[in-house]
């Protein structure tokens, strides 16, 4: 004991007797000091008494305190480690459909277009369901089960945010027609900036119409495309032909990083979750208010309308300008909106089709047709994505246009005059090399450049030299109208070449005979462009004959050379409020060639005249014209020959001259 252990020695000073006061034997004393105890000894022996007391107090505070710090901090581990064990097993596909809400896109900017990739403004509105993606919703009752659930919740408060990275993102297309296998080759690459997402407790709280947890952002996004433009071109058409978009979207990896730099466990990442190779199938339907049939060649031209266009001749450029609209089914979802501010830069060219017709006659040589030709290029303005449709806006120029290319513009204009497509192409260099191929649609209404042919002070009559063969005179006029989009375009006409069969009477509806196309050997009169002719006024040469002839037909009229025209603006004879153009030339001595085994009809027109004074002929064939078109450039000129108009005119024949 410690009280023996000090009076070690010391027994004869210690001893007592009836007068020492009990006290001085309690406290004792130490390195042989006076038993005599005043006043200060008392107070001396009185705190030397208290000392072991505090110290045992102090021991089993320190004591009780570790023990509920070390429990707390097993607690703290022991929930940590809870949470962070589901977080990180929980399954990413769950985790993104359970604890992650996305509305949006709600709107698509594009910012830039550069030559390689495009930059996105996409804002949306996200939010994070911390009560689920730490299991905070399993959590049982009692008390422990709901301290767990409160000190999660206290964590979710201090870590209060989380920023979302995301690695390199490529998107792939399920299959390749041309490849005949899954591409390995990604469609496009995506870059997006980190998200910064605050954390959310008590998502049940909220109704599930309620979106005011959510919070807004605005994340840029870069776009690669694939540089391989009839890969992006085939995926394109194979999604509209379905109407479905099917893609894989693989990421290098996913990183949910929490707190931000306020946070003293940041520069550690102790609170960092990582998933690496995700992948996802992403599939969205869309449908068209155009109908399309399963195995359609043409999808893209089902959900494409070309609402209006026009043509207008710049007198201060010399240049032919073209402006169009065309509406477009938005095949992305309702709550997407947005603007693409960057201009797309198109070029069209006409492509020749399946089987192209066989070039016309010609007195020079006439070159192969080409598989395409560039015709025009034009620029979008701003464009907003509206739905169900978006209206494109654009402008641009006719490009010159070579003589190899005027078979395929003689094409497309012989099916534009005949109410019939024409295949063309769209294609763009920025930010990636797309070609699309689709049609230009037909006009609901064939055009009739040529409204009306009157011919008048026709003369019939011996040739003066010979006095057997037959000469015409008389004067053309032929009344023409653009059709619609194309009013504003200057033509100057200066010359023209009527080929024409001449009736005993009307001449017969066209659906029972009709005069041989100029180059094809059918009924079908087809339109079509050639260069002008190097020869000057010797025009090309004839076509055939029709084969039969048609019923009362009994000459023909074609003049050797071209007849020299002036044309103005004049009022339509059959509506003088409408302007159109007036071609006038005047035909002297043409021959009249009577047809092969057509003597009795031709006398008995003659007869008509001579004992009525007067006949009503019919005039039904093709006529060419040289035009000029303010703007276009045909190889080294501006000149082209129009070929293969129909004319259809009456005229009375009176006396015999």
């Amino acid at each position: 004991m410690a009280g023996p252990a000090i009076n070690k020695g010391k027994s004869r000073a210690s001893e007592t007797d009836e007068r020492t006061p009990l006290l001085a034997n309690e406290a004792g004393v130490v390195d042989g000091e006076s038993s005599n105890v005043s006043t200060a000894a008392h107070r001396h022996s009185g705190d030397g008494n208290a000392n072991p007391w505090n110290r045992r107090i102090l021991v089993g505070a320190i004591l009780l305190l570790s023990t509920f710090f070390a429990g707390a901090l097993v607690f703290v581990i022991g929930a940590g480690y809870h949470y962070a064990s589901w977080v990180a097993h929980v399954n990413p596909e769950q985790l993104v459909k359970q604890g992650v809400v996305l509305k949006g896109p709600s709107n698509v900017e594009v910012v830039t277009v550069a030559e390689d990739y495009v930059e996105l403004k996409v804002e949306g509105a996200v939010g994070i369901d911390a009560d689920w993606i730490m299991g905070l919703e399993r959590e049982g009752g009692g008390l422990f089960g709901g301290a767990r659930k409160s000190f999660g919740r206290w964590l979710v408060k201090r870590v209060d945010q989380v920023t979302v990275s995301l690695g390199h993102v490529e998107l792939y297309a399920p299959y390749s027609r041309s490849q005949h296998r899954i591409p390995t080759d990604p469609l496009v690459s995506l870059r997006a900036s980190p998200v910064t997402i605050p954390l959310t407790t008590r998502r049940a709280d909220f109704d599930a119409s309620d979106d005011s947890w959510l919070t807004p952002v605005s994340v840029p996004v870069f776009l690669s495309p694939n540089k391989n433009g009839s890969f992006i071109g085939e995926y394109v058409e194979d999604a509209l032909k379905v109407r479905r978009i099917l893609a894989t979207a693989r990421a290098d990896w996913v990183k949910v990083d929490a707190g931000d730099s306020r946070h003293w466990w940041k520069p550690w990442s102790l609170f960092e979750v990582k998933k690496t190779n995700i992948e996802r199938v992403l599939r969205h339907d869309f449908h068209s208010s155009t109908p399309n049939t399963p195995g359609s060649d043409d999808p893209i031209g089902s959900m494409v309308t070309l609402t209006n266009y026009t043509l207008c001749s710049n007198p201060n450029t010399s240049k032919l300008e073209v402006s169009a609209v065309v509406d477009v089914v938005n095949p992305l979802p309702h709550s997407i909106h947005g603007a693409i501010q960057s201009p797309f830069e198109f070029t069209i060219s006409l492509l020749a089709e399946a089987q192209a017709p066989a070039p016309p006659p010609s007195n020079d040589t006439t070159p192969a047709v080409p598989l395409s030709a560039e015709v025009a290029r034009v620029f979008t303005n701003p464009i907003h994505l509206t739905h169900p449709n978006v209206s494109l806006s654009m402008n641009g120029t006719i490009l010159p246009i070579g003589k190899e290319s005027l078979p395929l513009l003689s094409q497309f204009l012989s099916n534009y005059l005949t109410a019939r497509p024409s295949p063309i192409e769209v294609s763009t260099n920025s930010p990636l090399s797309l070609s699309i191929r689709t049609k230009f649609p037909a006009p609901k209404e064939k055009p009739k450049l040529i409204r009306t042919v009157k011919l008048d002070n026709v003369r019939i009559y011996p040739n003066p030299e010979t006095g057997e063969d037959l000469l015409a005179a008389g004067i053309i006029r032929a009344y023409l109208e653009l059709p619609p989009g194309l009013e504003s375009l200057t033509l100057d006409v200066d010359r023209i070449l009527p080929d024409v069969l001449v009736y005993d009477g009307p001449a017969p509806p066209l659906g029972s005979s009709g005069f041989a196309g100029l180059w094809k050997g059918t009924s079908t009169l087809d339109p079509s462009i050639v260069p002008t002719n190097n020869s000057g006024r010797v025009p090309f040469p004839p076509p055939p004959l029709p084969n039969p002839l048609p019923p009362k037909a009994f000459a023909r009229i074609r003049p050797p050379t071209w007849l020299d025209a002036v044309n103005m603006p004049a009022p339509d004879p059959s509506d003088p409020d409408k302007q159109v153009l007036l071609v006038k030339a005047e035909m002297e001595d043409v021959p009249l060639d009577i047809l092969p085994g057509r003597d009795a009809v031709f006398q008995q027109f003659v007869q008509k005249i001579l004992w009525k004074g007067s006949a009503v002929a019919g005039v039904r064939g093709d006529a060419a014209c040289g035009v000029g078109i303010e703007g276009i450039s045909i190889g080294n000129g501006t000149d082209m020959e129009l070929r293969g108009l129909p004319v259809e005119a009456e005229f009375t024949a009176r006396g015999w001259h």
